[in-house]
């Protein structure tokens, strides 16, 4: 499998004008090429695989399962206010880059407020500094794994539990790595 390299975003943008090059050049290879792309980005939302990270589990397995109850908790705690901002940045906004912005801000308010509400209502109904104390490092610790550590651990299912011969990981990485060799292909400057 190929390693990343400090210079991807570099390449990747060279790979960009020479596929654009390319399909000016030749549209049949060029179609042929972005079906290829749809069809490797589709497959990887099937398996809910962000297409934005290594397709390699970067943690021990121990590591994996001691994340599991932290992780349930985070997307319990975190399910409602994200699916909120993402819809209503998706209705109010039309640019991609406004949309990023106005979630970051929508985002820092209405996760600080929800945070902030079920801190209050643990402490009414549980009550006690500690308790409520554990509560929240709890809490910020869930989301935080969630946030960071979500993705590596559907690749960790993916790769380790999933019960066919032909893993479907496996079959990412291939079409990815044949991607990129068919990509590199295209330089045409």
């Amino acid at each position: 499998t190929r390693e990343p390299k400090a210079d991807d975003h570099l390449l990747m943008k060279a790979i960009a004008e020479n596929v654009e090059a390319v399909g000016e050049a030749d549209l049949t290879r060029h179609d042929t090429l972005r079906g290829r792309i749809d069809d490797y980005l589709e497959m990887s939302s099937v398996f809910a695989v962000d297409d934005t990270v290594r397709l390699e589990p970067d943690f021990h397995r121990m590591f994996t399962w001691l994340l599991v109850p932290f992780l349930i908790a985070g997307i319990l705690i975190n399910y409602i206010p994200y699916k909120f901002v993402g819809r209503t940045a998706k209705r109010l906004t039309s640019h991609p880059v406004q949309a990023a912005s106005f979630k970051l801000g929508l985002g820092v308010a209405v996760f600080s407020g929800w945070y902030m509400l079920l801190t209050a209502i643990f402490a009414l109904t549980v009550g006690g500094f500690l308790n409520t104390l554990l509560f929240i490092l709890v809490m910020l610790f869930s989301s935080y794994a969630v946030n960071n550590y979500l993705s590596q651990f559907k690749l960790y299912l993916l790769s380790s539990l999933w019960p066919g011969s032909k893993k479907p990981l496996d079959i990412l990485k291939m079409i990815r790595d044949q991607l990129i060799e068919e990509l590199n292909s295209f330089r045409v400057r």
